[in-house]
């Protein structure tokens, strides 16, 4: 009885076993799924593209001022200044005639009126030293290659579809001989 037993749970067993693998159709029918299924789409970032591109530049001169002494030589200059000439008065002797006989007065009399002159003086300026301002040039202007770098096409996000590798399988059959053992 125990044998039976053994047997029969045994053979239950197979029967579910050989139930629960694929059979051929539904092998196939997995493997052409597996062939045409893609994975999901990625997303790759694309990098953006420069360009070097040289121009010619033109830079301007640049100066520096400097004080300079410059030795100056004596020299006379002539001054002009204005100036408040007081009038001059002075004191005559007038003759006239009142009624028929003749008569000395003396009578302040007015001989340059007063007012503004301009009077010239000549002043001597002795030897001294000047300080000048000169511009003095650092470097000339020239022209001078610029190297830029210019985006040609900016980076941008990509999707990408990628198969997954397909595998060649072995078909797994599994067969259970049960002749001769009941």
């Amino acid at each position: 009885m125990k044998r039976i037993l053994a047997k029969s749970i045994l053979a239950l067993a197979a029967g579910v076993g050989a139930f629960t693998f694929p059979t051929t159709a539904q092998a196939d029918h997995i493997d052409r799924y597996r062939e045409f299924r893609r994975e999901d789409p990625r997303r790759v970032w694309v990098e953006p593209v420069y360009q070097e591109r040289t121009s010619q530049v033109w830079v301007e001169a640049v100066y520096r001022c400097e004080n300079v002494p410059v030795f100056v030589n004596e020299y006379f200059e002539t001054k002009c200044e204005r100036v408040f000439v007081e009038p001059v008065y002075e004191v005559r002797e007038v003759v006239r005639y009142e009624r028929g006989r003749r008569v000395c007065v003396r009578e302040r009399v007015c001989v340059r009126p007063g007012g503004w002159q301009n009077v010239e003086r000549k002043v001597c300026v002795p030897a001294h030293y000047r300080h000048e301002e000169r511009q003095v040039l650092v470097t000339p202007g020239h022209y001078e290659t610029k190297c830029d770098r210019v985006c040609v096409r900016e980076g941008y996000w990509q999707t990408v579809e990628t198969e997954r590798p397909r595998f060649e399988r072995e078909r797994l059959s599994i067969g259970f001989d049960i002749r001769g053992r009941f």
